[in-house]
């Protein structure tokens, strides 16, 4: 409660308290005693009055004379606060020698018969106990007396505490109040930097050592603060000259990232482009198999065509001859037929891939056969491995779309599967799923390879993060895809992977790109 208040108002409560209690409880005691002490000397009285009437009426007991003895307590019994004489004949036993008794008008609450007080004196004949005098009389003419002393008493003391209560709050306020506000407009100063005006003190208490101690400290602020000054001007020197170090060497870092950003764009257009490669490198030996065969039956059918002429010319052909011919030139035809239609089928394949690469619209396209004609054209990647591709969807699916980046992503998630999933001679299965739902193409692409670790599954998406550097890997081929997907299909992309059972890519995007 006391850590709100300010020193001054907790120096006033403290004197009024400390004050104040110490008189109530001084004053109280004091007026107890004075009222015990009045009371005390009543008594006394009292019972020397009942002490001189009872060696009084000894020989009244003794020879029972009951009017002797009523003359010498009337007297006595006529006084104002005596109420009540009682006495009492040993020989008599219980019963009252001489009774005397009065009402008595108690006229306020400090004056009750509760208070009124008995004493007994023994009547003595030489040392014989002949009887015993009882009295009860009022303590109600003190009652005065004492309320007169006990407001007499309370404003001694109320004047007393004011007197005291303003002399200590006094010296309180010069000595401790008045030198601490001035240290707090000092201290002010302080806290404000106006450190140029002396601090003068000139007492040599434990304020004044406290304010020899602010000074100090003025002057101690004031060398550090010139200091400081010193100090900023410096740092303001090395600061421009680090500035323009930094302006120089931040407009380097510029055409340093400038050329950084232009060889990152020519580091993905090289990824791409060795996409296109690998598919045209691809597509190039599978023509170059059917095109051979091709090339070699048309060259046997040209020579048995020859043969055949020139034995027709020379009049030297048999008809079991002729039917030869005809048998080995038919088979090797179809041999020419199938051949060529495999390779015009692989360049229909290629062309339409390559062309829809330089295509900047979106375009309708059927997704079964396209995603069966990117798989195609990466036939060549799967030659010499165990790996094969299912392609799990509708074979109606209509979607309008930027066919080229549908492309690329197909082709950097089979190449990627390839590098990163198996081992060579290893058997797999890719899975390509696609469903529609609400107008989002759903593209679910799974691979059964070596799955990736969780620390390396957050990288993925990295630019130039691969675990086969130098192996072939530039780390950019998951990059491209996120942004293939994010940036031109308008979609999102996420991975889950668990080691040695494979990799699942989850692909969203709208079923019509504008």
């Amino acid at each position: 409660m006391f850590k709100k208040l300010k020193i001054k108002t907790t120096i006033l409560i403290a004197l009024f308290l400390g004050l104040a209690l110490p008189i109530v409880l001084n004053t109280y005691y004091l007026q107890i005693k004075y009222a015990n002490d009045l009371k005390n000397d009543l008594i006394r009285t009292q019972k020397d009055v009942l002490k001189a009437l009872s060696a009084s009426l000894e020989r009244s007991i003794w020879e029972s004379t009951k009017d002797s003895a009523k003359n010498l307590v009337s007297p006595v019994f006529n006084r104002k606060d005596i109420i009540e004489i009682n006495i009492m004949d040993s020989k008599a036993n219980t019963h009252s020698f001489l009774y005397f008794h009065k009402e008595y008008k108690y006229n306020n609450t400090d004056c009750t018969k509760d208070k009124d007080v008995v004493i007994i004196e023994n009547i003595l004949f030489k040392n014989i106990k002949l009887g015993s005098l009882i009295m009860r009389f009022s303590t109600c003419k003190i009652n005065k007396q004492i309320l007169q002393q006990r407001n007499s008493l309370w404003i001694i003391m109320a004047i007393q505490f004011l007197i005291s209560f303003i002399i200590i709050f006094i010296i309180t306020h010069i000595k401790v109040i008045k030198p601490i506000k001035k240290l707090m407009e000092e201290s002010n100063k302080l806290a404000h930097k106006n450190l140029d005006k002396e601090f003068i003190w000139k007492r040599n208490d434990e304020l004044g050592l406290l304010g020899k101690s602010l000074e100090n400290t003025r002057q101690s602020l004031k060398e550090l603060f010139n200091k400081e000054q010193e100090s900023n001007k410096n740092l303001e020197i090395k600061v421009q000259q680090r500035t323009s170090e930094l302006s120089k060497v931040n407009k380097t870092l510029q055409h340093t990232i400038t050329n950084l950003e232009l060889a990152q764009e020519q580091l993905i257009t090289s990824e791409k482009m060795a996409l296109i490669g690998k598919m045209v490198s691809g597509i190039s030996h599978e023509i170059n198999t059917p095109m051979g065969i091709g090339v070699t039956a048309a060259t046997h059918l040209n020579d048995i065509t020859n043969d055949i002429k020139k034995a027709y010319e020379e009049d030297n052909i048999s008809e079991e001859e002729f039917n030869i011919y005809l048998k080995e030139s038919l088979k090797t035809s179809q041999s020419i037929e199938t051949n060529l239609v495999k390779a015009s089928n692989l360049i229909k394949s290629f062309k339409k891939i390559s062309v829809d690469q330089n295509i900047d619209e979106a375009i309708k396209i059927n997704l079964y056969e396209y995603t069966k004609d990117c798989i195609n054209s990466t036939h060549s990647l799967f030659l010499n491995s165990k790996i094969s591709i299912k392609l799990i969807m509708d074979k109606d699916i209509i979607i309008t779309t930027y066919p080229g980046s549908y492309s690329q992503f197909i082709l950097i998630l089979i190449t990627n599967s390839l590098m990163h999933a198996y081992t060579k001679q290893q058997e797999g299965v890719i899975n390509i799923k696609a469903k529609i739902d609400k107008n989002i193409v759903l593209i679910e692409y799974n691979d059964n390879g070596s799955g990736i670790t969780q620390k390396n599954l957050k990288h993925v998406f990295d630019p130039f993060f691969t675990t086969k550097r130098g192996q072939g890997g530039s780390g950019l081929g998951l990059n491209i895809l996120y942004n293939i997907v994010t940036n031109t299909l308008k979609g999102n992309v996420y991975c889950e992977s668990i080691i040695e059972k494979g990799t699942t890519f989850f692909i969203k995007f709208p079923i019509e790109l504008k």
